[in-house]
């Protein structure tokens, strides 16, 4: 139970991600006490848990237990739809929702998509029997992954929640394994790396995981950063730290956004603690630590051209000199 907490406060937390921390935690108690059936556990090669989710059949006894912006979120995907939910039994249901998710944001082990896919595979099995999952989702690379994946978005039919993503996989009226082929047959599919770009170009995963080194230097001129913009470790460190720490911020970097770096990987917070420091929800939190991690890839990646133009330029005067 300990450790399900703690994955709630240090891990990305999907589903109707609450402002407020102690509600997560309080709905976590919840399904557990009455829903512990639901929880499905991803745990590392010691044993220990690093994510989870939480499949509830949608009834009438859940409705009545889960909380109020849930059941508005649904309201607005299903329509009158959901009122039939709040009629039947859990043996009588064909949906389940998925109502928290956690993921670490930086996983010791697989990647943040691969323990994601995992987390969604432990679930698939039991929508093969005509069933639905619904999903909610606050970060948008997670949304694109979903619908890679072939969930069907649902658009809201109101404006209260429109922050919050509903997707869905239905396999009431279609087959699982047709589904199945297609999405293996699909070649274009991958799981997005937060805004990953091409091979030749810088990528804000590389971006972050040079942050995630920024005290070992070793590991520094090892990392893919270092590579493309041929810098050794002491170089890509003094770099990255006069980017984080610079009072007249390269556009599109802000103080704002140097403020979510620092506090993210300088200072050895929690996400919890982060977001507290910065006055915003956990859901804000990610979209600022998004935007500020993009902001940074691209005043590296105007570095990176720079350097390309000046090897360009001592290129040519080496052949007009012959």
């Amino acid at each position: 139970m300990a450790e399900l907490h703690h994955l709630v406060d240090t891990g990305v937390v999907g589903g109707m991600t609450m402002e407020n921390p102690k509600d997560e935690h309080a709905l976590l108690d919840m399904l557990l006490r009455h829903f512990p059936e639901s929880l499905r556990v991803i745990r590392r090669s010691d044993g220990l848990p690093t994510a989870f989710t939480t499949l509830v059949p949608l009834h009438k006894e859940a409705i009545a237990l889960l909380p109020r912006p849930i059941i508005e979120a649904l309201r607005e995907r299903l329509g009158t739809e959901l009122s039939r939910y709040e009629r039947i039994s859990a043996e009588a249901t064909d949906t389940l929702l998925s109502v928290i998710t956690t993921v670490p944001l930086e996983p010791e082990e697989f990647t943040f998509f691969d323990l994601l896919l995992a987390i969604k595979l432990t679930g698939w099995s039991e929508l093969a029997h005509g069933n639905r999952c619904l999903l909610f989702s606050s970060i948008p690379d997670v949304k694109t992954f979903h619908l890679q994946l072939g969930y069907e978005y649902l658009n809201p039919r109101g404006a209260h929640h429109q922050s919050v993503d509903v997707c869905a996989l239905d396999f009431r009226n279609q087959s699982m394994g047709q589904w199945l082929v297609s999405l293996l047959l699909d070649a274009t599919i991958s799981p997005p790396s937060f805004h990953a770009q091409s091979s030749k170009h810088i990528s804000t995963e590389m971006v972050r995981d040079a942050l995630k080194s920024l005290r070992n230097t070793r590991l520094l001129m090892q990392s893919q950063l270092a590579k493309m913009l041929e810098l050794s470790g002491d170089e890509l460190y003094q770099e990255l730290m006069a980017l984080l720490t610079d009072i007249a911020p390269q556009a599109p970097l802000t103080a704002m956004l140097q403020n979510v770096l620092r506090l993210s990987y300088l200072n050895g917070m929690s996400i919890v603690a982060i977001a507290h420091e910065l006055n915003v929800g956990r859901t804000t939190y990610y979209r600022y630590l998004d935007r500020a991690l993009d902001a940074l890839r691209q005043v590296l990646a105007v570095k990176q051209d720079e350097g390309l133009e000046s090897l360009s330029d001592v290129g040519g005067l080496n052949h007009q000199n012959r």
